[in-house]
């Protein structure tokens, strides 16, 4: 065990196993031959159980929960269900794999004609294109939220439903729903008459008490009672109105979820925005180019919704600024030897903030490309003057496994003219981190798997800018070589914070075992790389269980995955912080509804 850090053991997805006569080869078509555990009780470790060549049982004295998940071809008759608390048995047999009671629900989304669409533009039974995001309270220790999310499509029948959802029966939690109209990927930015303009989000509670079907919901946006409007324009700098901008507008809690609807200026710069009426918050509205147009971004923040205060008109005033060129921004790093190379496949995107508005109104100007061959991003930017540079702020994001480090927040300066090359941006060299992996018995771990994650710890400490801009980055995946060793390259710090990682060590053997080691902080130690030394995979302890519906019925390739519950949750001290459960792996039942899992031995 390597000291200093918290370790979570888990084991590699193992496909599902008949459990009478599945030894001799490994289900999904793998012919490999599979050593026998064990032929009688002896050869099996104190406390576990031999049956038909496995050693089952012993399991760990960690509590798990589960997701269980229907197959792909069920259709809508049964329902994602959680498991909060798996019963385990000595014998590694686990009781209470089953699907839980649920009701089908189908309708069609449609759009409220009243008042703004003309009736020949216009059907009240016409099903349109939108985003269903269902939720309720966890009932999962740690976990916030049950969630789906499924569509609503206008590419239907009059008498077939846009949406269809199983949901368990929640007798004492109401569900819920928010419908999002969505634009179709061939409409057009002018068109000022599409659900998408005409209707806001809509939230409601939708109670499901009993399994009885529901076949017949119409859901309707855009109702007149349902909103209320704010009107504004976006103009240039001379007072001209300025068509084709997106407008929408946002909640003020750094996820940019979008609570109006979403409008384009007409020819004369003007919108109206529709909020759910009932909304009483500071919002931000939000008028931004379409793709492929070179304009600036505005912010309107703090503006107030309450039922009490009229809407104010908004007006956006662009600033004064110059027309955008292409300037190529050369990226760099040095290799092992110190030479410098350019480094190709690197995310560029640079932003700037333009003065000459009034608040508070706020204007950036953002534009983004990849690295070419040679290392060089053509940035389309807009220059500085014969007074002044113009400065940005960059954030650059090597690729993916690269040994250079992702730069959040440096600046360039851009002059006067019409394109041009910049100064190269020259990235340090990340951290190096090694390691060999060994297997129970001892060898090398030849193909293992190591991936990294960033630590829910870290990610909980940080800011909501600082979360985004961290969200993007491309973490490193490699495979151990044949004695073992593997290198992976690591950013020490990611958007001016310490970086703390999770990296899971997976064994390429399918019933081998493999362990995550928690919160790595790989501050460097006098210009030196991370060594983590050698790491033994663990033993694993092997349960098994039938998944079933809710009236004992056998479910054919259903998901199972494994969550393991923060030790705060299951001692019901809440005092010190109940944190999110870690998935532990994920298995699917095969066709006698039997599952096989590997579960952590600690």
């Amino acid at each position: 065990m390597i000291p200093g850090w918290t370790v979570s053991l888990r084991f590699s997805p193992l496909m599902p196993v008949a459990l009478v006569g599945w030894l001799g080869c490994l289900p999904g078509g793998d012919d490999a031959l599979v050593e026998t555990m064990c032929d009688v009780q002896s050869d099996c470790d104190f406390a576990e159980v031999c049956d038909e060549g496995i050693c089952w049982g012993n399991p760990p004295t960690a509590q798990f929960a589960a997701l269980l998940v229907p197959p792909a071809d069920e259709g809508d008759d049964l329902a994602v269900t959680e498991i909060p608390w798996l019963d385990i048995y000595p014998t590694g047999w686990v009781e209470n794999l089953r699907f839980a009671p649920s009701a089908t629900i189908s309708g069609r989304v449609v759009v409220a004609c009243e008042n703004d669409l003309p009736p020949a533009e216009c059907d009240p039974e016409a099903a349109i294109d939108a985003l269903i995001f269902v939720r309720r309270t966890s009932t999962i220790p740690g976990q916030r939220y049950y969630a789906r999310t499924v569509t609503s499509t206008a590419e239907v029948s009059r008498d077939q439903p846009s949406f269809a959802l199983s949901l368990p029966v929640s007798p004492d939690q109401p569900y819920e729903i928010t419908v999002v109209p969505s634009t179709p990927s061939n409409q057009s930015h002018d068109a000022q008459l599409s659900p998408v303009a005409l209707a806001p989000p809509l939230t409601f509670a939708m109670e499901v008490s009993s399994s009885e079907p529901r076949d017949s919901e119409v859901w309707v946006v855009g109702k007149p009672d349902d909103y209320i409007t704010i009107d504004g324009e976006v103009v240039s700098s001379v007072n001209s109105g300025v068509s084709g901008m997106k407008v929408v507008a946002q909640l003020q809690n750094g996820s940019s979820r979008r609570v109006s609807s979403l409008v384009y200026t007409d020819n004369n710069g003007k919108f109206t925005l529709r909020l759910p009426s009932g909304l009483e918050d500071l919002i931000d509205v939000v008028a931004q180019p379409i793709d492929g147009f070179h304009a600036p971004t505005l912010i309107m923040r703090d503006v107030l919704i309450a039922e009490a205060v009229p809407a104010e008109y908004l007006v956006f005033e662009m600033p004064s600024y110059g027309d955008p060129a292409p300037f190529m921004l050369p990226v760099a790093g040095t290799d092992g030897s110190g030479d410098t190379r350019p480094i190709a496949g690197a995310t560029v995107r640079a932003t700037t903030e333009l003065t000459g508005v009034d608040a508070p109104v706020q204007a950036t100007y953002s534009a983004s490309a990849t690295t070419d061959e040679e290392g060089k991003a053509r940035l389309m930017l807009i220059p500085g003057n014969a007074l002044e540079n113009r400065v940005y702020q960059t954030v650059i994001e090597p690729p993916r496994g690269a040994e250079h480090s992702a730069l959040f927040g440096d600046t360039i300066a851009v002059g006067a003219g019409d394109g041009g090359t910049l100064a190269t941006i020259q990235l340090e060299r990340r951290v190096s981190v090694d390691g060999r992996i060994r297997e129970l018995d001892g060898t090398a771990a030849n193909l293992a798997a190591v991936k990294v994650h960033l630590s829910p710890r870290f990610l909980d400490s940080l800011d909501p800018p600082a979360r985004v801009a961290v969200d993007n980055v491309a973490l490193p995946r490699v495979t151990t070589s044949a004695n073992g060793r593997f290198v992976l390259w690591l950013d020490e710090t990611l958007a001016g914070f310490p970086a703390l990682y999770d990296i899971e060590f997976q064994s390429s053997d399918k019933l081998g075992a493999s362990l995550t080691i928690r919160d790595i902080d790989i501050g460097r130690r006098e210009g030196e790389g991370f060594g983590f030394g050698d790491i033994d995979l663990p033993d694993a302890s092997y349960a098994r269980g039938i998944v079933e519906q809710a009236d004992g019925r056998l479910v054919v390739d259903a998901e199972l995955h494994l969550l393991e519950i923060a030790g705060q949750c299951v001692l019901f001290e809440p005092e010190l912080g109940c944190s999110p459960p870690r998935e532990r792996g994920m298995w699917t039942s095969d066709e006698n509804g039997e599952v096989m899992m590997i579960l952590p031995r600690l």
